[in-house]
């Protein structure tokens, strides 16, 4: 790939992990009608319709969003033990040291839920609210749910209510968005008004508030007793060793086919050939014998005819 389109494709990624804006400025809306002109100027509309998309640029800007150990050990109860989908409140507020947001209580409301969907009773809702002093009214700032057998992206209908929700608050507060499943997946959203940010789960740090439990020396500790295995592969010598390459056809030898010990003893054997008295040191040598239906019989007498056959015919031609 040229390094020119790498470096493109990284700035895309850097700029999607950044955060957004969640209103408009005067700023941004008189940088809108400019850009809006323009387009206006430049358009054929060919169906009827005019499309416009304007993109803001995003601010490169991370947060934390901490849970207590007794919001977490709900959190995960609440996945955990329930079959179907269901719904809890947060309990939030904003935290300088350190620096984020901090969710200290969890508090599951009335609802009636399936393996999919939750569905609140407005009325039933309404009253469990309202029925709450303001130290806990005031600091609702989250909202979460499960997905039992599913991914943790927002469904249309996880969109439309947060939508709901955010039509609610003023440019002081902040909510935060949550969606656990049953794998622990995450998928976290922060909408932060006085900052006017955005912040998505690639923007946010999930971590536990240790509050004296120890967690984080624990875990610093935990690192220090554990290392990754690391597996290296064989180096590659290149090609293959054992292979010399076709040698060439060495014509067929009946000799060769037959194995050297037998060969050997042939040899040592020195068997005498009836026919001339004389020891056998050739396996050409060796008596030939002629078959009938009761016996065989040693044609010695042949061997010479025998042989001037095969002479003729190795020179090419055989005279009958």
């Amino acid at each position: 790939m040229p390094m020119r389109k790498r470096q493109r494709q990284k700035r895309r990624r850097q700029k999607q992990k950044m955060s957004k804006i969640i209103t408009l400025t005067d700023e941004h809306k008189k940088q809108l009608l400019i850009d809006f002109t323009k387009a206006l100027e430049l358009t054929k509309v060919a169906d009827g319709k005019l499309n416009f998309v304007k993109s803001f640029d995003n601010i490169d800007e991370k947060t934390t969003l901490y849970y207590t150990a007794n919001a977490w050990v709900k959190m995960v109860a609440i996945v955990q033990e329930f079959t179907d989908e269901v719904a809890w409140h947060g309990l939030a507020k904003r935290s300088d040291d350190p620096e984020g947001y901090i969710i200290y209580d969890i508090l599951v409301y009335p609802q009636e839920v399936s393996g999919a969907s939750v569905v609140t009773d407005q009325e039933k809702y309404q009253t469990w609210l309202y029925s709450h002093p303001d130290e806990v009214f005031n600091n609702i700032r989250a909202q979460g749910h499960s997905h039992v057998n599913m991914g943790c992206t927002p469904s249309t209908t996880d969109i439309t209510h947060q939508g709901k929700i955010l039509e609610q608050l003023d440019d002081t507060m902040f909510y935060v968005f949550t969606i656990v499943n049953k794998k622990y997946e995450i998928n976290t959203k922060i909408y932060d008004l006085a900052k006017n940010v955005l912040y998505e789960s690639k923007d946010i740090t999930v971590r536990i508030f240790d509050e004296g439990i120890g967690i984080t020396e624990f875990i610093t500790q935990s690192k220090e007793m554990v290392t990754r295995r690391v597996y290296t592969a064989p180096a590659y010598q290149g090609g293959y060793q054992n292979y010399r390459g076709y040698q060439g056809y060495q014509g067929y030898n009946p000799v060769a086919q037959i194995a050297p010990a037998t060969v050997a003893a042939a040899a040592a054997e020195q068997v005498a050939n009836p026919a001339t008295g004389k020891a056998i040191t050739n396996i050409a040598d060796k008596p030939k014998t002629k078959a009938n239906s009761s016996q065989c019989v040693n044609s010695s007498d042949e061997d010479d005819d025998y042989t001037d056959y095969m002479n003729k015919f190795r020179r090419g031609w055989y005279d009958s």
